[in-house]
């Protein structure tokens, strides 16, 4: 559409805009749908400690640096004193339902076998948990909220449930 001309131009002078640094506020990141991440998490978690009253507590936690350009979305955690984290990039939260609990039962299969020495593990779980390290948290995870971990090649194989992706963990993926 073209411009009409007959217009009165004013000249105004640019405005100019101050940027103040607030220290209080230094790192802070608008994660949208965070509720939602953080409500999903605790149900999870609630899940995992029926199944193993004595896991105690695993801490929620979101940093950009968790994710990558690729199909990375968290990672969990065993720090020097024992506890386990599992920390989640904020991009997580725009993943679907079906997502977000295959990351999070594979996540939490990570700190159950972190936990738990192999024995106490196969006396609680049963045998026949795989030696690869991921594939031995999707068994951990399967066995412990009922839910096969699938993997989904429509967005990079990323962790599932319910959602027709394949199983078991593509060989080589990283």
């Amino acid at each position: 559409m073209a411009r009409s001309t007959s217009r009165r131009r004013t000249s105004r002078a640019p405005r100019t805009q101050r940027l103040v640094r607030n220290p209080k506020i230094v790192g802070f990141a608008l994660v949208p749908n965070i509720g939602v991440l953080r409500q999903t998490f605790a149900g999870c978690l609630k899940k995992a400690q029926r199944a193993f009253p004595d896991l105690g507590h695993v801490g929620f936690e979101v940093n950009k640096d968790a994710g990558d350009a690729g199909r990375h979305y968290a990672y969990c955690q065993q720090h020097p004193n024992d506890s386990l984290s599992i920390t989640f990039a904020p991009k997580a939260a725009r993943l679907t339902q079906k997502h977000l609990l295959g990351l999070m039962y594979h996540e939490l299969g990570h700190a159950i076998d972190f936990r738990y020495p192999p024995r106490e593990l196969t006396q609680r779980i049963g045998s026949g948990i795989p030696s690869e390290r991921e594939r031995r948290a999707d068994e951990i995870a399967r066995r412990t909220f009922n839910h096969v971990i699938q993997y989904d090649p429509k967005i990079g194989f990323v962790q599932c449930v319910r959602c027709h992706g394949v199983s078991p963990r593509p060989r080589g993926l990283r």
